[in-house]
């Protein structure tokens, strides 16, 4: 008697379970902490299709967001949107860009197709008027996503973690060592 009580409770448990909707949570981290092209990590439901370092300082991702049983989808307007990081002075460090289409919904998944792009240190580009913005400190920062119709669990995130003080190219301390060389030949010289 006491062993079918058991069954039938672990029964009841696993249908429990089963019903309910996975939690999912699309997630694409960039990380700049040194010159040169920024690197990123994506969660197992982000399928990156390709990436592209368009610039040393600007990579561009396209990726397939797999949101489980059709529920709902990223941005109920627009379907782009703009993040600024900015310097305790003010001025823009760095931004990214986010657009996605709706490639195929189905019972099972809506799949969005999604163009990411990083830009670490702009030298100059403007991102578009009215973009949220964040001051960089140094840390992995969330940035506000708006995830208008996303239901059921299904959260999608992109952070971005940039360095305050950034790491000198080797290039520019081969200039400076090749500068201080001259200086201390030309001293020797007279």
């Amino acid at each position: 008697m006491k062993l079918t009580k058991a069954l039938l409770a672990c029964s009841a448990a696993l249908l429990l379970g089963m019903q309910t909707v996975p939690a999912q949570a699309g997630q694409i981290s960039f990380f700049d902490s040194t010159e040169g092209a920024p690197t990123f990590t994506n969660s197992a439901d982000v399928q990156i299709l390709a990436t592209t370092v368009i610039t040393a300082e600007r990579i561009h991702i396209e990726a397939i967001f797999h949101i489980p049983n059709g529920n709902g989808d990223l941005i109920s307007a627009g379907g782009n949107q703009s993040f600024v990081l900015t310097e305790a002075g003010g001025g823009v460090s760095d931004w990214v860009h986010f657009q996605f289409i709706i490639f195929s919904q189905g019972p099972v998944e809506l799949l969005e197709f999604i163009f990411v792009d990083f830009f670490s240190d702009p030298f100059g580009l403007q991102p578009p008027a009215g973009a949220a913005a964040i001051v960089e400190d140094g840390t992995l920062q969330a940035l506000a996503f708006n995830q208008g119709n996303l239901q059921g669990g299904t959260t999608f995130g992109i952070s971005v973690q940039s360095d305050v003080v950034e790491a000198p190219e080797p290039f520019t301390l081969a200039l400076l060592g090749l500068g201080l060389a001259g200086l201390g030949f030309s001293r020797r010289k007279q």
